[in-house]
């Protein structure tokens, strides 16, 4: 099973990537004098953003492998301290 959502999360990922690349998608032709700034701000947040998604998944697929590595499930009683 972990190894499927591995798979599937590699998938989106690398899918995403594509998209954020390729951007096949654009800003359409500004018809104010305020398009280049918001462009701009738009773009900034835009590779911000994509950069921390990419970082995510990486860490995500990380331990997703390392937990599949080991196969040791241990139930742990919660502390209601600590949820709270």
């Amino acid at each position: 099973m972990a190894v499927a959502l591995l798979v599937a999360l590699l998938l989106i990922t690398i899918g995403c990537i594509y998209l954020f690349v390729a951007h096949p998608w654009w800003f359409p032709a500004g018809v104010s004098s305020f398009a280049a700034p918001v462009d701009h701000e738009f773009n900034t947040a835009f590779w911000l953003l994509g950069s921390l998604f990419i970082a995510a998944q990486i860490l995500l697929l990380l331990l997703i492998f390392r937990s599949s590595r080991s196969r040791k499930s241990s139930y742990i009683l919660g502390d209601w301290r600590m949820e709270l």
